[in-house]
This record gives C-alpha cells, structure tokens and sequence, in this order.
C-alpha cells in the first residue's frame, strides 16, 4: 500500500537494496549521470591514452552479466564532461583487479591555471586515500564494497570559478583490472548506480507515503517502529510519520543531522520533543517511539534514552508517510517499518529494539500491529 516512485519502468513498487547481504528500502534522491555512456567505455564518449587498450565485456560486473571491461595498467581512459562552477560532484566506478595493485580515479579543472584532483584505491589494504588536492582542498576518497573483488572508488570535490576544459580519468597501476558502471553527479553524496547509454539519465526522488488507515492507526496510543539508516553523506533532515493530514496532528521520528536523533509529537494542545542523543545515523538504527498521554518514550536499540510525561491529545492519525508533513522526505535505508495500535511496556519496547532480535521476529511481542 505504499507508492514509490523510481526511473524503472515499474512503477509504484520499491527499489530493494541487497548491499551487505539483507534486504533493505532504498530512498534516494533525484540525481543524474552525466556519463552519457557507463558501460560501454569502447564508445565515443571515452578516450583512450598512454596505450592503454580496453576489452569488452571481459568480465562478470556487479550486475552479475558478464558485461565488465578490461582495462590494461598502460595509460588510460577518460571523458570529458562539462562542470558548472562552484558546485559538488561525485566520480565513481566500480573496479575490480586482475593484476593491479591500485587504480586512480581523476578530474582536471582548467581555469586559470591548471586546478584538478586524484585519489587512489589500493587493493591489498582497502584503502581509498586522496593522493592530489585540489586547489580549493575540496578532494574526498570513499569506496563501497559490493562483494566478489568489486569495489566502489568515490571521488567527491567541488569545483572552482568558471572553467573552459574538463575531463575524468581512469587508471590501474602495475598490472591490469576491470571497470564497469561510471558516474558523474552533480551532487554531495554518491547515489545508487543510474546506467547510461548514449546519453545522460535521471533517476527521479523516491517517494513513500499513504500507508495505513484510521482502523489500523491508533491515535490515542500506540508506537513507530523503524529499523533505519541515512544515506552516507546525506546531511537533510529525514523523517518517518504517522501523519493525520495535518502538521498539527503528527507522530514523527526523524534524523535531524548525521550524528542525531528526534522525535516530534505535535497536535493541538501542545507538543513534545525527545532526543535520541549521538549516535550513527549512516548504519541501521532500531529506534521506536511509544506515544501516550502523560506517557511517552523513545528507545534506541534496545535502550530507553527519553522520556516524557507531557499530555499531547492526538487525533486523526490515518497514515504512513516517508516524510515530516511533507518538509522532510525520508532518504536512507529502511529495513522494518511498523505501527502497534497499544503502547507497549519498557520491558517490549528493550525487547523490540534489541541487539538480539531480527526485526521482523521481535514483532511477535504484540498482536496488533501494521508491517509495511
């Protein structure tokens, strides 16, 4: 009963995530890359230099086809795309070795004078480390591993004044490896992988909301569970609510930066906010909220960490939304979403948030209850 809205031709339908082995909700979101061609590197749009030779579809990718594209250590290959200035990119590929002991990922910013950037993944220690600053000493080294040798290289900077030339290089260093899936964003944060093929795509924000009704919502009492994580270098404001139509009326769980926690209760006669504290919002966090008259608590993976004794009368409490009334979309990751219709105990809440319990099998504390 949710709708998700994504670049795929299946529409209202979520995009699943298996990154780390489980299943998880991905919310991303819109962003485009600007590689007009991020398989194909034997293409018009790539340049080879140095000697080096490409080979294609040499190898199984992350895809799992057999769609990867050697790349030899002699040289290497680039693009050239147009940035706008004073602005933040990402570059990113996937590699995977053969020989090679590293590989470079490369932007050159020519103005005035020559600006530009280089970071290097060394296989053998995993280890992503920025090897040339930028000029504005904007340069960040990431990587994402993705299983099976293949390894995410993330070049996150932003550009100077206004430029005339640019362009993204690829290279391995002693010996040869694969690449496959290249992306350039015009954003802070690396997004999923978007495939091009002749020209730029985009993926458009993913959107949940409208789960739920008034029979299964309880507006006197009851408790949000979510089992969540933030996007890795997603600074927004991202919420989850139980929502009655109205930013009056308003149960809402929310990662207010990349180190905290909140949640809001608002109706008419008042309002309550509690803080989880510090804690790491880019891994899963199981948090629920138990709302009550006088009675209301927030635990935080298997610890109460607020609490409050505050009456807040709610009412009209009739969905699930993937946003804060409609300021705040949620974008991370959500493994378990769920609304119990009766306030559970301390001893519940510790049980359900808890290290030992999977999620889904904790849900069988209480009889009423909505998953999603």
């Amino acid at each position: 009963n949710v709708s998700v809205k994504e670049i795929t031709s299946d529409t209202n339908l979520p995009r699943i995530d298996y990154t780390g082995g489980t299943g998880h909700w991905l919310f991303e979101p819109q962003s485009t890359n600007l590689f007009t061609e991020s398989e194909n590197f034997s293409n018009g749009a790539w340049t080879l230099y140095g000697g080096a030779t490409i080979t294609a579809n040499n190898a199984v990718s992350p895809q799992g086809v057999q769609n990867a594209s050697k790349l030899t250590d002699v040289g290497g290959i680039y693009d050239q795309v147009l940035y706008n200035p004073n602005v933040n990119y990402v570059f990113s590929l996937f590699a995977k070795k053969n020989t090679a002991i590293s590989i470079t990922l490369n932007f050159v910013d020519q103005a005035a004078g020559y600006l530009g950037g280089t970071i290097r993944y060394t296989f053998a220690t995993n280890i992503a480390s920025v090897i040339l600053q930028s000029a504005n000493g904007s340069v960040v080294a990431e990587k994402e591993d993705y299983g099976n040798g293949w390894i995410r290289v993330i070049l996150k900077f932003t550009t100077n004044v206004a430029q005339n030339y640019n362009y993204q290089a690829i290279e391995f260093q002693s010996g040869d490896g694969w690449i496959w899936g290249a992306q350039l964003e015009q954003n802070s944060f690396a997004t999923s992988y978007i495939p091009t093929e002749g020209s730029i795509k985009t993926r458009l924000q993913d959107a949940a909301f409208g789960a739920g009704s008034s029979d299964l919502i309880n507006s006197t009492e009851g408790v949000l569970y979510a089992e969540i994580a933030r996007e890795s270098g997603n600074t927004a404001t991202t919420a989850i609510s139980l929502y009655s139509g109205s930013a009056s009326n308003i149960v809402s769980l929310y990662y207010f930066s990349t180190s905290s926690a909140y949640v809001d209760i608002i109706s008419s006669s008042g309002s309550i906010t509690m803080n989880a504290g510090t804690i790491d919002t880019s891994v899963l966090n199981k948090i629920a909220v138990k709302y009550k008259n006088g009675d209301n608590s927030l635990f935080l993976n298997g610890v109460k960490v607020a609490t409050s004794n505050a009456t807040v009368a709610l009412s009209g409490l009739d969905r699930i939304d993937f946003n804060y009334a409609n300021g705040s979309p949620f974008l991370g990751k959500a493994k378990c979403v769920a609304v119990f219709k009766e306030a559970l105990n301390n001893d519940e809440l510790e049980c359900l948030t808890g290290e030992g319990y999977d999620s889904f099998n904790a849900l069988a504390l209480a009889n009423n209850y909505t998953i999603i």
